[in-house]
């Protein structure tokens, strides 16, 4: 009897319980600074009769929210990247490409390499700063849009070209653009034109990263499309002889000590 009163007085306790238990469980993901991450994805939960409700904030700001807290991990990484750049000379490897190329020694564009992000999943990497000259290395971008994007996801054995002048609409239907990353492509380099060339491993098996190459000055990287496709066709080459082999070592490397999160909104 005893024992059944016991568990009658536990049932009557248990919805104080789990209110107890709730405002444990929010002050210490308070104290943590999770809260403002989990309020932004969190729409509603419940039980015991309880239930919480929360308005949804935009996908963006939770995907900003998270990246915070994990940029002491990503410094790391980038920390990682660039001693494995510069023990690897791979800075001066892509000048020595370009430069080995009907490019030359000229100025008028600047080129990069990007490789798949480490620490997010469907991310790339931009591995180098942009030679001749600019910075740029340690940033990410989606791989959903623009022109590394496609040629990274849809064809990595063909090299992808954009001229100048594409419309809103077809940077939206064609090159994966939301409205808004279209009419901010158009604002900022509207008037670019861009090359990007998939990189395998030395086997030709595997897609390691892509050269991007852009330019303001119109012909720089050739005439007409067939001019652009020869161009890569000739840094692809020339990569294989050169690069293939310490970029890939590079990115099997830091894909294995590193992790793959995905911030993709539903």
């Amino acid at each position: 009897m005893v024992v059944v009163a016991i568990a009658e007085r536990l049932v009557d306790l248990l919805p104080l319980l789990w209110f107890a238990f709730v405002v444990v469980l929010a002050v210490g993901l308070w104290t943590s600074g999770l809260v403002p991450g989990l309020l932004r994805r969190i729409r509603k939960f419940g039980g015991f009769g309880l239930e919480f409700e929360f308005s949804e904030d935009s996908a963006k700001q939770t995907r900003d929210s998270i990246e915070s807290s994990l940029e002491s991990v990503r410094k790391t990484i980038r920390r990682e990247l660039e001693a494995d750049v510069r023990a690897r000379a791979l800075q001066s490897g892509l000048k020595s490409i370009l430069e080995a190329s009907r490019l030359g020694t000229r100025d008028n564009y600047r080129a990069t390499i990007h490789i798949p992000d480490p620490l997010y999943d469907n991310w790339l990497y931009q591995l180098l700063d942009y030679h001749p000259k600019g910075a740029g290395h340690g940033r990410a971008f989606s791989n959903r849009a623009g022109i590394i994007g496609l040629a990274w996801r849809l064809h990595p054995d063909q090299e992808w070209s954009q001229s100048s002048g594409i419309s809103l609409d077809e940077l939206i239907r064609q090159w994966g653009m939301t409205h808004r990353e279209a009419a901010d492509r158009r604002a900022s380099d509207g008037f670019k034109e861009m090359l990007a060339v998939p990189l395998t491993d030395p086997s030709g098996s595997r897609p390691v990263g892509l050269i991007y190459l852009d330019s303001q000055v119109q012909g720089s990287l050739g005439v007409e499309r067939l001019d652009r496709l020869a161009l890569a066709e000739e840094l692809r080459a020339i990569y294989d002889a050169k690069m293939s082999k310490s970029l890939s070592e590079l990115v099997e490397s830091a894909m294995r000590r590193s992790p793959q999160l995905s911030l993709e909104a539903q």
